[in-house]
Order: C-alpha cells, then sequence, then structure tokens
C-alpha cells in the first residue's frame, strides 16, 4: 500500500514540481514487474553496468533474483543494474528505443525502459487510437496522453520507475506500436501540453461519451473547471454509441464479493440518482444476503469495463418505487485491507459531496483506490457530516434470473471523448479547437 504519509507528502511536491512546466524530459516506464527472472537481448552487444561500477557485456542477458543482489550470467551484481545498446532492446519479443534498468525491491525484479517522452509517446499512441484518424484528432491525443504522461511522473515511484505499461497508466508497446500518421502528429505537437491557470492540466480521456461527457465533480467529486460536462456537437459513428449488457444475479453476486461486498444472488437493482447527462450515479443492490448502496463507476469497475461500458444506461423494464426494507449492509470480505467497509464509503461519499477533499486528491484516490482510507482520515475534523437526502429510485427486480443493462458509450465519460473527437476533427476542426471543446478554459504551451 502506498499510503505512508512521507511518500505521500514526497509525491506532492514531485506532482507539483511537475505541474510547474519543469518536467523532465526522460520517463521510466515499468515493463516487467514483480519478477523473480527476466531476458534482455539485442542485435548488438549491450553493456551492463551495476551500482557499483561492476560490467558486464553480450548480446543476451538472463537475470534472476539471489537476495539483494541479481545474478547475470551467473555473477551477483549490485542493482540497480542499466543496460545500454547501439540498437533497439528486446524485452518479452518486443523491441524497445531508449535504455534499461532493472532494480529490485520488495525481493522482486522490475524491468524499466528509459527513454525520451516524445519516443514514449510512440509506442502510446497508436494503443489508444486509429492511426487512420483524422490528423487533426492524432494531435489532439498526442497533446493529452503527453500531458498525462507527465502527469503520472513518479507514480510507481516506489518500485523504481514512474509509470507502468498498461491501461492503469497508458498503454506502452515500444517500437512495434510504432506508425508514419501517429509520429508525424508526435512531431506536429513536439513539446505541447495542455495547462489550467500555469500548471498541467488533468488530461482524462475515454472512448466514446455517448454524446455529452461527465463532470468530474458527478464521477469523482470535487470540482475541476476543466473538467466539465459538455455535448458533443456532431454524431460520431463509434460502434459504442450503444450497448446491451445481459447480467445474471449470481454473476453480480460474485462480482461484487470481489470488491468486499457479498451480498448473494442479487434480486433486485435500484438507481437512486443521475447527473446532469443522464449518467448513473448511485445504485442499490439488493441481493439474498444482504442489500448495499454503491456507486455507479465501482459497480462498472466491479463488473468489468468491456461489460459494462459506461454508467450511461438504462434498466430494461418499467421503474417501480424501493421498498421500505431497511438498509442491511453486505459483510466485507476478509482480508482486503484496501477496501472500504460500506460505512467508510457512506462516510467518503459525504465528505466528498462536501468538498473536504482537493481535485489532487480525488485524482489520486482514482488513480489509487489504496489511498482512500488514508485521505478520508486526514479529511476527518474538516467538514461536518450532513445526513443524506433520501431519493426515489428506479427500481428493476431480476426478470428471469438476470438484468438487461441499455446503455450508451464506452469509459468514464470524463474530459476528451476520442469518438468524438474524431467526429470533430472530420467535421473540419484543428487540435486546439477539439481541446478547447473538451477541456474549456484550458491553453496550450510548451513544456521546457
Amino acid at each position: 500500500m502506498k499510503t505512508v504519509i512521507l511518500k505521500f507528502i514526497a509525491m506532492s511536491f514531485l506532482i507539483a514540481f511537475l505541474g510547474s512546466g519543469l518536467e523532465a524530459s526522460e520517463i521510466n516506464v515499468g515493463i516487467g514487474v514483480n519478477l523473480s527472472f527476466g531476458e534482455l537481448s539485442s542485435s548488438s552487444t549491450m553493456t551492463m553496468t551495476d551500482k557499483k561500477g561492476a560490467r558486464i557485456s553480450g548480446k543476451n542477458l538472463k537475470f534472476s533474483v539471489s537476495g539483494k543482489s541479481v545474478i547475470v550470467s551467473g555473477k551477483a551484481f549490485t542493482p540497480p543494474l542499466q543496460i545500454r545498446s547501439s540498437s533497439p532492446i528486446v524485452y518479452n519479443k518486443r523491441p524497445y528505443l531508449g535504455f534499461f534498468k532493472v532494480t529490485l525491491s520488495r525481493g522482486r525484479l522490475f524491468v524499466v525502459n528509459v527513454i525520451d517522452v516524445e519516443s514514449y509517446l510512440r509506442g502510446v499512441l497508436k494503443m489508444e487510437v486509429n492511426p487512420g484518424w483524422p490528423k487533426e484528432s492524432l494531435k489532439a491525443q498526442a497533446i493529452i496522453s503527453r500531458t498525462y504522461a507527465l502527469n503520472q511522473m513518479g507514480r510507481h515511484g516506489s518500485d523504481g520507475f514512474d509509470v507502468c505499461a498498461t491501461q492503469h497508466c497508458q498503454v506502452y508497446r515500444g517500437i512495434n506500436a510504432h506508425d508514419r500518421a501517429i509520429d508525424k502528429a508526435i512531431s506536429e505537437t513536439k513539446g505541447k501540453v495542455l495547462t489550467y491557470k500555469g500548471s498541467l492540466a488533468k488530461t482524462l480521456f475515454h472512448s466514446d461519451s455517448g454524446g455529452i461527457t461527465a463532470a468530474a465533480k458527478d464521477v469523482w467529486g470535487g470540482d475541476l473547471p476543466y473538467l466539465v460536462s459538455v455535448s458533443d456537437p456532431v454524431s460520431s459513428s463509434s460502434p459504442h454509441s450503444k450497448w446491451t449488457a445481459s447480467l445474471t444475479g449470481s454473476q453480480i453476486g460474485t462480482a461484487l464479493a470481489r470488491i468486499g461486498q457479498n451480498i448473494g444472488t442479487a434480486t433486485s437493482i435500484s438507481v437512486l440518482s443521475r447527473d446532469g447527462s443522464g449518467r448513473v450515479l448511485d445504485m442499490e443492490v439488493l441481493g439474498t444476503s444482504g442489500r448495499i448502496k454503491i456507486r455507479a463507476h465501482k459497480f462498472r469497475e466491479a463488473l468489468g469495463g468491456s461489460l459494462v461500458k459506461s454508467t450511461s444506461f438504462t434498466l430494461r423494464g418499467s421503474a417501480s418505487l424501493p421498498t421500505s426494507e431497511p438498509l442491511k449492509p453486505a459483510p466485507n470480505r476478509p482480508n482486503l485491507s484496501d477496501i472500504l467497509s460500506p460505512a467508510e464509503e457512506r462516510l467518503l461519499m459525504m465528505l466528498t459531496k462536501q468538498g473536504a477533499f482537493s481535485s489532487d486528491e480525488l485524482i489520486a484516490m482514482l488513480m489509487d483506490p489504496s489511498k482512500k482510507r488514508y485521505f478520508i482520515q486526514k479529511a476527518q475534523g474538516k467538514a461536518p457530516l450532513q445526513p443524506q437526502t433520501p431519493v426515489i429510485a428506479e427500481r428493476k427486480p431480476a426478470s428471469g434470473g438476470g438484468f438487461i443493462l441499455e446503455g450508451k458509450g464506452w469509459g468514464h465519460g470524463v474530459g476528451l471523448s476520442q469518438w468524438g473527437a474524431m467526429a470533430l476533427a472530420s467535421s473540419g476542426w484543428s487540435a486546439e479547437r477539439i481541446l478547447a471543446h473538451y477541456y474549456p478554459g484550458t491553453s496550450i504551451a510548451i513544456r521546457k
């Protein structure tokens, strides 16, 4: 867990440093994490240097853990190790530019690609957008992906790198993701970032808004003036504009149990509230073993974003009023220290609505849910607790043993809609105009 106060303070200073525009030119990408062994290769001879200056060379280097040392070709070396070559270095059958580091943390190895930010983007953008899309939409994505990466610097600092190579940060595939159209978009926007009042903006983005984006305050709380709800002026040809998800009661119960909410088999789902864009905010799920209230985005995360593509959905069937049955909190799953209890979740929601958290704290909790308990404890005593106002719910009992969700869009809905940006670019909008639409009040600047 990364809830140690000193680590948080250090991260805050780092984020503040980056936000001022004084970004580092290189980024450390963790492409192999929590390993016991690994292998690097190159068509040219690689030179590996350890912390004490000891060296070894070769076109193929295999490494493993032995206590506090890393064993390479039968010899013990002191981490971190640095590996360089005049040719791309290959890890897990993928070639990468830049150089590599191998670090050791908690008895596990981490393989890190150190690369300049612009080259890093060449390995990212193709994983986010279609290279065949209009150039201005690619340029808009390049600017927000660059800004997003710089905002994430140090996110995995305790393991010796900045960002990972998965969706947790941004998907990164190295040279295999290089593309001529993508490279041109990156080159034409070199160094450009999105800022708000002189600091890096939080450039959240998603696949498809379903016609209207969500405000950050409605999804996670707080208030970022440039992450507000805006309509898509032009309809897109997104395959995610409409979707249907069929869920069984046991499927829902199993998914919720994985996040510590044991309700048994779901028998009824109620939509308690929606935001201004029509997205579901709060839900209540009744099961054979209990009943819980849950934020819609947490429900979506539990079921999986590929199944429940967004929180902009309706329950098929006629709505009815909820019963007066008292709320029975579901028991927490044991031994999951990162999971908040239902009471803590309600407290978090209450504090969020009262503005007890800064925008950076809200983003931190979004990016790392294990920080929630720390921020709750930090906020207690600052904001008076007010009782929640009861609401009338849309309720859908299970029909035939299951539920049908009919929705639109894909993703959390905050910030730029990638399909929306594509449609705007196809209609002649520039990258600058697209970004001004999805992030009103922001400016484009050149990072130093």
